[in-house]
């Protein structure tokens, strides 16, 4: 103990007792080893008898100015950790705000191309359906023309037997027969088949 204490070890009546005790407790806690567990950090408790350090030995003075400082710095380390606490909280809601805006922008942008591809399927799949509606038309414009084409050939084989014929009977015709004609005469042609 220092020299400036106001603590005492023993007191002048219990000398004997109070060592006893002590030596107990050291073999009870050497015995059992749940109560030696790791010691708790204490602040180191300033005594001051007097009001003033005026009475007090130069040595009070550096013991109090280092007891000062360390609780100068233990409360700047306090206020730094609620400063860095505060900055550090600050910087994730900032991370966060620029995580959701850039989830939104890409969101954002993925509908945008989504609705992109989906516009060109269907662009691509109505010129599939015109394509294959000009193809069907193609189709059927050759069909009529083949089958135009036909008739005429059939129709130019008629008019050159008719001419045969009418050569062979001695009829001879300066104009060709016309379409209606035509086809009353192939009508009665039938007629007199059946």
């Amino acid at each position: 103990m220092g020299r400036y204490t106001s603590q005492q070890a023993f007191g002048d009546q219990q000398t004997q007792i109070t060592k006893v005790q002590a030596a107990s407790d050291a073999k009870a806690a050497a015995r059992d080893p749940s109560k030696q567990g790791p010691k708790p950090h204490r602040p180191e408790s300033i005594v001051q008898n007097t009001s003033s350090i005026a009475g007090a030995s130069s040595a009070e003075f550096d013991v109090y100015r280092a007891a000062r400082r360390r609780e100068i710095e233990r409360i700047s380390q306090q206020e730094k950790s609620i400063e860095e606490g505060i900055e550090a909280s600050a910087f994730a809601k900032k991370i966060d705000a620029n995580k959701s805006k850039a989830d939104d922008r890409t969101n954002k942008n993925a509908a945008k191309r989504k609705k992109k591809k989906d516009k060109a399927k269907v662009l691509k799949a109505m010129s599939a359906v015109k394509e294959d509606e000009d193809n069907y038309k193609n189709k059927e414009k050759d069909n009529a023309l083949s089958g135009l084409k036909r008739e005429l050939n059939e129709d130019s084989d008629m008019e050159d037997s008719n001419e045969d014929k009418l050569a062979a009977t001695g009829e001879a015709t300066s104009e060709p027969l016309t379409v209606e004609e035509e086809i009353e005469r192939l009508l009665k042609k039938s007629k007199s088949d059946v």
